[in-house]
C-alpha cells in the first residue's frame, strides 16, 4: 500500500513540474515574440493554478 502511495505521489509531483515548465516556456515564447499576456485570462486557462506576476524584462532590441 505504501509503495503505491509513494508512486502516485511521485507521479503527481512530476505532473506538477511539467505543468509549471510548460507555463514558464509559454510565457518565455510570448515575451520573445514581443507579445504580452493578460494574467486574468491565464487563470481561466490554467484552472486552479495562480497566474505568475508579470515582471518587466530588459529590452533585447
Amino acid at each position: 500500500m505504501l509503495t503505491a502511495q509513494t508512486t502516485t505521489f511521485t507521479a503527481q509531483q512530476k505532473l506538477s513540474n511539467i505543468a509549471g515548465q510548460r507555463m514558464v516556456s509559454s510565457v518565455g515564447l510570448v515575451k520573445e515574440l514581443g507579445g504580452s499576456w493578460d494574467a486574468a485570462q491565464m487563470d481561466t486557462e490554467t484552472g486552479a493554478v495562480q497566474a505568475p506576476v508579470a515582471v518587466s524584462a530588459p529590452n533585447h532590441a
